[in-house]
């Protein structure tokens, strides 16, 4: 019997792939991986065939952001919508870090 993941592994070109490992995000590129806590993701973005995932950053300074291009359009709002949703946040649905120095990622060019 096989099963669906809830949150789907998005593959992008070059042998590239971001997935939800638990509490972080898993993305893996040909020589290296990165692992990204969720409490550090300011949000993730579908645009077109991409996925971008925005960090939180300091008032005033711009987010650092991972990228990953060739996706499926689908699996890449499919896979933003849902780690949006289960990102930490303020109640409402706000998203932000935890203290008082930090902000919501400015929009990525």
């Amino acid at each position: 019997m096989t099963t669906t993941p809830s949150v789907p592994v998005v593959q992008g070109t070059g042998k590239t792939s971001l997935r939800l490992d638990g509490d972080a995000l898993l993305l893996s590129r040909p020589h290296e991986e990165a692992r990204i806590p969720l409490a550090a993701v300011g949000r993730v973005l579908a645009e077109g065939r991409s996925v971008t995932v925005e960090l939180t950053a300091p008032v005033g300074s711009v987010p650092s952001a991972h990228r990953i291009d060739g996706t499926s359009g689908a699996a890449a709002t499919m896979f933003a919508a849902a780690v949006n949703a289960i990102l930490p946040g303020w109640p409402g649905g706000t998203r932000r870090p935890t203290g008082p120095t930090w902000s919501r990622p400015a929009p990525f060019p």
